[in-house]
């Protein structure tokens, strides 16, 4: 999606060979978009022992009650985050 918002002013988004929509970048956000996707890295302690997961986690968690954990491995963590029309404003 990031190099079709650089390169392109519209797109299309083509579903088992036939084109389901078509329009400019924020139109297929607003109609189509249901959420962000957090991708945060956790640097390694100075002693180079294995980073707190669990602290982001909680902080995630405090900060988005919405949110799902996709994904947590070794430094990395993923978190999407749903919203509704009136979330945004």
């Amino acid at each position: 999606m990031e190099e079709c918002e650089a390169l392109c002013t519209r797109m299309a988004i083509m579903v088992n060979g036939k084109y389901r929509c078509l329009g400019n970048n924020q139109h297929l956000k607003n109609k189509f978009g249901a959420g962000y996707t957090l991708v945060a890295r956790v640097g390694y302690p100075s002693d180079g022992s294995m980073p707190d997961m669990a602290a982001v986690k909680i902080f995630v968690e405090e900060q988005f009650p919405n949110s799902v954990l996709k994904d947590i491995h070794q430094n990395l963590v993923q978190v999407f985050t749903y919203f509704s029309s009136t979330d945004v404003t």
